[in-house]
């Protein structure tokens, strides 16, 4: 299991089996006092992270990110639509924030879900290696 996040007196861990989110809730203050909800239903689940109320999640192989209650309750598998191969997720006290592996971009969408979009924040290109030259008077720059 993975910690991943600490707010308060909560501890949230998580971990994915097999598709199944595992959510792991323990009050810091009471050792061994943990309870565990099972999320199932994901596709390719990858990239966990939770604020005080939800948990969120991507699904990689649907294009998706999931959201629950923290305590296990009210799960939507896709609660934002039309990631293109989501690998992790962030959250913050406005915004969901997410990779889109397949195009390089990072997803962008209120902490409701709504008014997402794509950011580029790369170039797909390999960076160029500069190469000495013999017949180079400034090798650092060729």
């Amino acid at each position: 299991m993975r910690r991943i996040g600490a707010r308060k007196r909560l501890l949230v861990c998580a971990s994915i089996l097999a598709g199944v989110l595992v959510v792991g809730l323990a009050q810091a203050t009471v050792p061994n006092n943990i309870t565990q909800a099972f999320i199932t239903g994901g596709n390719s689940t990858v990239g966990v992270t939770s604020d005080l109320t939800h948990v969120y999640w991507a699904n990689n192989g649907d294009g998706t990110i999931g959201r629950a209650n923290i305590d296990g309750t009210n799960v939507n598998q896709a609660f934002i639509t039309g990631a293109s191969g989501p690998i992790t997720v962030a959250v913050d006290a406005n915004f969901i924030y997410w990779v889109n592996q397949n195009n390089g971009t990072i997803g962008r969408a209120g902490i409701n879900g709504t008014g997402g979009g794509s950011y580029r924040v790369r170039n797909d290109r390999r960076p160029r290696i500069p190469r000495p030259s013999a017949t180079c008077e400034r090798p650092h720059q060729c």
